[in-house]
């Protein structure tokens, strides 16, 4: 049941049901998460146009604890905007499992050598079979560590919003600067 702990979190967040305790813990939440925006909307964004970038992750699922492999490739639009499109297969226990993304990134640089960036886009994910395939969203976040001038360590968070099948998947992986 992890697919409905996330949108169940965010309702009683945002609409408390039960006594003083949760009216509390609500009203708690809501000024960290506007505070939270508040900083990551006072940094400046920064995303190096008509740059270019390949790379491979490691992928491991909220649901099951199953590992995966991927590899992505990102480009800068504009200044602050890049989109990502990345392949990723994973190792369950008797049968195929892929999913190809596309999403969008908006970068915001925390001094030369730190990125913090929202995500947004669509997954085709497949369990198997020729009929198996489905449509979602991912939302989620990640960071960029600058290596040098043209590595990069990144790790991210993104819940993938699947009919029946909704999960998060953690990354961790390395870029390199074309």
């Amino acid at each position: 049941m992890p697919s409905v702990i996330a949108p169940r979190f965010l309702f009683y967040l945002l609409y408390p049901v039960g006594g003083a305790t949760d009216f509390l813990f609500c009203r708690i939440m809501k000024k960290i998460l506007f505070v939270a925006m508040l900083c990551l909307f006072a940094v400046s964004g920064y995303a190096q146009k008509n740059e270019s970038s390949l790379g491979f992750q490691l992928n491991h699922t909220s649901d099951g604890g199953v590992l995966g492999l991927g590899v992505n490739a990102r480009h800068g639009i504009t200044e602050k905007i890049r989109g990502e499109v990345s392949f990723d297969y994973f190792f369950p226990s008797g049968g195929d499992l892929w999913n190809l993304n596309a999403d969008a990134h908006y970068i915001f640089r925390l001094g030369e050598t730190l990125r913090l960036y929202p995500v947004g886009g669509l997954t085709y994910w497949n369990g198997g079979g020729l009929n198996s395939g489905k449509l979602g969203l991912n939302v989620g976040g990640g960071v960029d560590l600058v290596l040098n001038d043209r590595w990069s360590l990144n790790g991210q968070f993104k819940y993938q919003v699947i009919s029946k099948i909704s999960q998060g998947i953690f990354r961790i992986g390395l870029s390199y600067t074309l």
